[in-house]
């Protein structure tokens, strides 16, 4: 029992997958300390969130396949989305948002 157990966490993490994006102010500045959350397409469901670092960069890992978006916050600026974005089988590079 114990052997399936760990053999079906196995086969889901081969089909999980990692998104990686940058964020940035008009002036191309990184938005330090900002929030990113990996939002479902459908219904805009919080998946995930990271804390964008002094890059601009976040990370989301262990996705499953689907539709997505990607939301950033950061205090004094307008929250920004991401257009649609589908995961099927390979890492994703979200476009830079500003």
């Amino acid at each position: 029992m114990l052997f399936f157990c760990l053999l079906m966490a196995a086969a889901g993490l081969v089909n999980a997958q990692t998104i990686t994006g940058v964020a940035k102010d008009d002036a191309g500045t990184a938005l330090n300390g900002g929030t990113a959350a990996l939002v479902r397409a459908k219904d805009t469901f919080v998946v995930k969130m990271d804390v964008i670092n002094s890059s601009g960069a976040y990370t989301f890992s262990g996705i499953s396949e689907g539709e997505y978006r990607v939301s950033v916050s950061h205090v004094g600026f307008n929250t920004a989305l991401s257009p649609v974005f589908t995961v099927a089988g390979a890492d994703v590079t979200v476009p830079a948002i500003t």
